[in-house]
């Protein structure tokens, strides 16, 4: 979700440039309110960027969250014995 967010946002800032260059190029509008309306259009953006970055790190939590579960909810090894049997013969070959 956030690289498409930061796509669209980007765009719209792109979008905001273009159509604010044209119009002062026809001089309707000055460098001062391009600058304006480009700050505008960032600060518009930047509560959608939050919600996508926090959205983000949620879906990864749940995910850890997931994998935690599943190891907890693995039933439990028995361990080793305590005493190994001891080879009568001890040669050195592998049978």
């Amino acid at each position: 979700m956030m690289p498409l967010t930061q796509m669209i946002n980007n765009i719209g800032y792109g979008v905001t440039g273009l159509i604010g260059c044209l119009i002062a190029i026809n001089g309707q509008i000055s460098i001062g309110a391009i600058q304006s309306a480009l700050q505008y259009a960032k600060t518009f953006q930047q509560p959608f960027a939050t919600f996508a970055q926090m959205s983000s790190q949620l879906s990864t939590a749940i995910a850890a969250a997931r994998r935690i579960f599943v190891l907890l909810d693995e039933e439990e090894e028995l361990p080793d014995p305590e005493t190994g049997k001891i080879p009568a013969v001890c040669d050195g070959t592998v049978s």
